[in-house]
């Protein structure tokens, strides 16, 4: 199918390269600009828009699911070393939350893989969980 420049909406898109010097210092004429820059119709609009409320409306979903299964809070005290530190963490469950909270409390007074090992073996302090 070949389409006739009366065929296109805005004009056929193609480039005058000439340049105004071949057109006697004329204005330069940019067809595909003028095409890509066309207007947006009221239906491209609407499209927009609503996918845009979906993709608003799939991010919260998913924020809620996340912070739903999130439902454990616990409070770990660690020493190791002569050092004492306090982390909260939340988790799906007591074991994962205080699991998560004794490993960031033992990043804090630990150096090394070493000790971070040795500190996470050791019993806590204290766990509260709620």
């Amino acid at each position: 199918m070949v389409l006739e420049a009366g065929d296109w909406p805005i004009g056929p898109p193609t480039v005058d390269l000439a340049g105004p010097a071949a057109k006697g210092g004329g204005k330069e004429s940019w067809a595909i600009g003028r095409w890509l820059h066309a207007p947006m119709t009221r239906s491209v609009k609407r499209g927009a828009i609503l996918l845009g409320i979906a993709a608003l409306a799939t991010i919260g979903l998913i924020v809620m699911g996340v912070r739903q299964s999130m439902h454990k809070n616990c409070e770990v005290c660690v020493t190791f070393q002569g050092r004492t530190v306090c982390r909260v963490a939340v988790g799906a469950t007591e074991e994962e939350a205080t699991t998560t909270a004794i490993q960031n409390a033992c990043a804090f007074v630990a150096a090394g893989m070493t000790q971070t090992v040795q500190c996470q073996n050791r019993a806590p302090d204290s766990i509260v969980c709620d």
